[in-house]
């Protein structure tokens, strides 16, 4: 028996870590955000990327992760559609703007290129998959669809 969206099943635990983790990545996002508008014109001062740009894109981050996390938190049923969205596309934005943004081989002018992507690109590649898989694992269980009403019989 499937149990109604407003019965008391607890949540699972997958579930608050998920959206515990979330609400990190808005903190981080709104930090960001909060330090490029203080820091505004030392920002300035510096070559490349805009502080305009900096404290958009976090703002940005932080918003949509707070959503996704009052979604996944108060359970509501666009929840794990829109925790899958927000995941590919915080791991979009992060790649995009690695490769095309913050370290791009002519960045600073130079004569001679940087390296395209940073030396710990391996890293960051592994902590996105390990990301992804665990917000597929999360939204695709049947305990999480039941919690949250989508479970079809």
């Amino acid at each position: 028996m499937i149990e109604p969206v407003g019965s008391t099943l607890p949540r699972p635990r997958s579930v608050t870590l998920l959206a515990l983790g979330m609400l990190a990545i808005a903190a981080f996002g709104l930090l960001r955000a909060y330090l490029a508008i203080r820091q505004w014109q030392f920002l300035a001062a510096w070559p490349g990327v805009s502080p305009a740009y900096l404290a958009f894109g976090g703002l940005a981050v932080g918003l949509l992760c707070l959503w996704v996390f009052w979604a996944l938190w108060w359970r509501k049923t666009f929840a794990l559609r829109l925790t899958w969205a927000a995941a590919w596309t915080l791991a979009l934005a992060y790649w995009l703007d690695q490769v095309f943004v913050a370290d791009h081989p002519y960045h600073y002018s130079s004569t001679l290129p940087k390296a395209f992507l940073q030396h710990n690109w391996p890293f960051a590649a592994g902590v996105t998959l390990v990301f992804l898989f665990y917000t597929a694992w999360v939204v695709r269980r049947v305990k999480v669809k039941t919690y949250y009403g989508e479970t079809n019989e």
